[in-house]
C-alpha cells in the first residue's frame, strides 16, 4: 500500500510545464524502469527537483479579489462546487496559515494522540463471519461509477480525486483494470484481517491549518483512494448499514435523515 501511495506522485509528475505526449511517455517509461530496478532515491530526488522549480502559489504571490471572485464564479458555472469551496476556503479571507512552530504546537494541542478505544463502545464476542457472496458484487464497474461521484483535494500522496477519475476511467482497458484490481482489494479488506500497518498509509491523513482569524482551525485530508473503497463498500452494505442503525442513526437510518432533524428542530 505504501507503494502505491507513492507511485503516482514519483512516476506521473510532467517534467515541464510544457512537455508534450511523446517527450512525457520517454520520461514515464524511463521512471518505470528505475521503479522496477529499485531506485527509488533517483526518482525522490528528480521529484524534488521538479517540484523546486514549480512557480509559486497565488497565495504567495498575492492574488486580488477580482480575480478570486472571476475564479469562484467560473467553477460554479462548471457546477465544480467542491472545488470553489475550496478555492475560497484556500486563498479567501484567512486561508492557509504557515505551517511556523507556534501553528505546530497549537495542532498538536487541537489533535491529542490517539487512547485506547472504551471497551463500551464495541461490540463483545467472536466476529461475525461473512460469507465472501456478500461482496461478489462489489466489481470494477461499481469502483469505476464510484470514482466518477468522488471529489476532493489530494491527501499525503497529492493525488486529488480528479486524477483517480482520470486514471479510472480515461484509458480503456488500463482502467477496466485498475478499477478492477481496487475492486479486488476492497473485498480484500473486507473479508480478510488485514495487518494495520500495511494499511496506514492509505488511512493517512495530511493535516492542513486553516486561519480561524483568530486561531488555528485543523483540518484532515484524507486518501481519494481510501474513499473510493470506502463509498464502494457502502454500495454493497447500503441496505444492511440502515437495517443495523435503525432509527438511532439519521444518516443512515432514515432517508434524508439530517435534513428532517433540522426541520424538526426549526
Amino acid at each position: 500500500m505504501q507503494a502505491i501511495m507513492v507511485m503516482p506522485g514519483l512516476l506521473l509528475q510532467k517534467p515541464h510545464a510544457k512537455a508534450g505526449t511523446k517527450e512525457f511517455c520517454e520520461h514515464l517509461a524511463r521512471r518505470l524502469s528505475l521503479w522496477k530496478a529499485g531506485n527509488i532515491n533517483e526518482l525522490l530526488e528528480e521529484a524534488r527537483t521538479i517540484q523546486s522549480r514549480l512557480p509559486e502559489l497565488d497565495r504567495q504571490r498575492g492574488i486580488t479579489e477580482k480575480k478570486l471572485n472571476r475564479r469562484f464564479a467560473t467553477l460554479i458555472r462548471k457546477g465544480e462546487v467542491h472545488s470553489a469551496i475550496s478555492l475560497i476556503t484556500e486563498y479567501g479571507k484567512g486561508g492557509l496559515l504557515e505551517l511556523t512552530p507556534e501553528v505546530r504546537t497549537e495542532l498538536k494541542r487541537k489533535h491529542p494522540k490517539a487512547k485506547p478505544a472504551n471497551p463500551e463502545a464495541l461490540i463483545q464476542g467472536d466476529a461475525l463471519i461473512v460469507n465472501p457472496i456478500l461482496f461478489e458484487s462489489l466489481t470494477g464497474e461499481v469502483v469505476r461509477k464510484t470514482a466518477l461521484a468522488t471529489h476532493g483535494a489530494a491527501g499525503p500522496s497529492m493525488g486529488d480525486a480528479y486524477i483517480w477519475r482520470r486514471m479510472m476511467v480515461s484509458f480503456k482497458s488500463a482502467s477496466k483494470d485498475l478499477c478492477d484490481v481496487v475492486a479486488e482489494v476492497a473485498r480484500h479488506i473486507a473479508l480478510q484481517e488485514v495487518d494495520p500497518v500495511g494499511l496506514s498509509p492509505l488511512l493517512n491523513n495530511s493535516l492542513i491549518p486553516i486561519s480561524k482569524n483568530p486561531g488555528v482551525r485543523p483540518v484532515g485530508i484524507g486518501e481519494v483512494l481510501k474513499h473510493i473503497i470506502g463509498k464502494s463498500l457502502v454500495s454493497v452494505l447500503k441496505r444492511d448499514i440502515t437495517k443495523a442503525a435503525g432509527s438511532t442513526q439519521v444518516c443512515a437510518g432514515h432517508l434524508s435523515g439530517c435534513e428532517a432533524a433540522i426541520h424538526a428542530g426549526a
